[in-house]
């Protein structure tokens, strides 16, 4: 098994992963968004604000996540203002307890610890907190949201 960063070639692999993803976690018209995350991937991965790390087997993605990069005004405990925000964990149902997802964290960790960034967050199903937690990660309240 190989754990690598993203290439182009990969973006239609990363995109079907990610559209298994979203259907699993309920979001049931990720399919509508395909043609815009192929755009997306294809845009970020030059730039870099947008890495993927992936678990490939003999040409198979099994494994994938994403970590965005981006900045915000400096912080006392963020004086870089630099932010990573990890998204699209995923592992292939057949493949999972075998630390895959740990595995590509922390590959996503040192590269937003590369990157300057300060903190990193994410949202997180239930079933993966404890993975989280492991990897020093905590909740954070006060988080608030609306959709536009």
């Amino acid at each position: 098994m190989e754990i690598r960063r993203m290439r182009a070639g990969d973006i239609p692999a990363v995109m079907n992963c990610h559209l298994d993803f979203l259907e699993e976690v309920g979001e049931q018209e990720g399919d509508l968004l395909a043609g815009k995350m192929a755009v997306y991937l294809a845009e970020h991965l030059e730039d870099e604000s947008t890495i993927t790390y992936l678990a490939v087997e003999e040409d198979r993605l099994i494994a994938k996540a994403t970590l965005c990069l981006y900045q915000v005004l400096p912080k006392r405990h963020n004086p870089s203002g630099r932010i990573g925000y990890v998204f699209g964990l995923y592992t292939r149902p057949e493949y999972r307890d075998r630390g895959l997802g740990a595995r590509l964290m922390e590959k996503l960790l040192e590269e937003a610890k590369a990157a300057g960034a300060g903190e990193v967050y994410l949202s997180a199903q239930r079933k993966a907190v404890p993975l989280y937690t492991r990897l020093g990660f905590s909740m954070v309240e006060r988080e608030m949201r609306i959709q536009l």
